[in-house]
């Protein structure tokens, strides 16, 4: 069983395609939780006709008004029993065999160990009528790796267990930055990242996203280009005060070694330029897989 979870907020142009291809999946066994928070369109009439239509689909109503997706994401994981759990955006397109395909690396894993399956998207330009053939995924290995990524991994493309979500049940997180941070920090922390190169959905991009849009960054020109301008920092401050409450609720339960890569990462933030550089080469610091030379740069730019 998986349990897929879906925030809606003023999603009335997209959710029919959506839920539709949830619908369609070659895997059935599932439910579809969504929580609507608030909206001021059509959205919660498309979702209670798709709730009529399919006893799997489950609308989730209360008088909880949360203003933020990534909350309102983790609200609907309280109601999460199944072994495997997804998050689902209210605007992408996704493959029939997503789940299938999905599902398939999560069995070959431990049970029991906490682990997170990302899949690999197309990028669909929506407005523009275009969707980019080239693969969209930003790889990590290790904590130390994904750390300086400003939240990295897409929540659209996650399948992760119980065990994992059970991390965490019954935490309150007062400075969240979205849901697929968290759940990629519990990862990487506590348990493992399992990447699949095949692409599994249409991950749509318009005026509307909450997230931030894909930039597919493929030469070392472009990369160098990026760093020179200032709207990417070092380290997003709304993301450093997450990673700091994540460090302070979770820290007992920490190795030796990911509390030591904690405690410098913080330490960074109020470090001079060179003392930057000397914890980022000193702790193995990256921006995601193979990406010294680009933290490097960054640091150089804007430390």
């Amino acid at each position: 069983m998986i349990d897929i979870l879906m925030a809606t907020y003023n999603g009335e142009r997209y959710l029919d395609v959506q839920i539709s291809s949830i619908v369609n999946q070659t895997y059935k066994d599932w439910r579809l939780y969504i929580r609507d928070d608030g909206s001021l369109d059509n959205t919660v009439n498309i979702i209670k006709k798709w709730e009529n239509l399919d006893n799997r689909i489950i609308v989730i109503q209360d008088e909880k008004k949360i203003g933020n997706p990534g909350s309102n994401f983790l609200e609907l994981l309280k109601y999460s029993t199944a072994d495997f759990i997804c998050f689902c955006d209210q605007d992408d397109y996704w493959f029939e065999n997503k789940l299938e395909k999905m599902l398939e690396v999560a069995n070959n894993q431990i049970k029991d160990k906490p682990f997170l399956v990302l899949s690999n998207c197309f990028i669909w330009e929506y407005q523009k009528f275009y969707i980019s053939l080239k693969r969209v995924i930003y790889y990590a290995d290790t904590l130390e790796q994904y750390l300086f990524m400003n939240g990295g991994l897409q929540g659209c493309a996650m399948l992760f267990n119980s065990a994992l979500r059970n991390l965490i049940a019954g935490k309150e997180i007062k400075h969240l930055y979205m849901h697929d941070h968290i759940i990629s920090l519990l990862a990487y922390t506590f348990g493992s990242v399992i990447y699949m190169e095949e692409p599994l959905f249409l991950y749509r991009q318009h005026e509307s996203n909450v997230s931030i849009h894909l930039e597919q960054l493929n030469t070392k020109q472009k990369v160098f280009r990026s760093n020179l301008k200032n709207k990417y920092p070092v380290v997003n401050t709304s993301i450093y005060k997450s990673i700091e409450e994540f460090f302070n609720i979770y820290k007992e339960k920490m190795s030796n070694k990911s509390k030591v890569i904690f405690l410098n990462y913080l330490k960074f933030v109020n470090a001079n330029k060179l003392s930057r550089i000397l914890i980022m080469l000193k702790n193995n610091f990256s921006l995601g897989r193979d990406g010294k030379f680009k933290l490097f740069i960054k640091i150089l730019l804007r430390g």
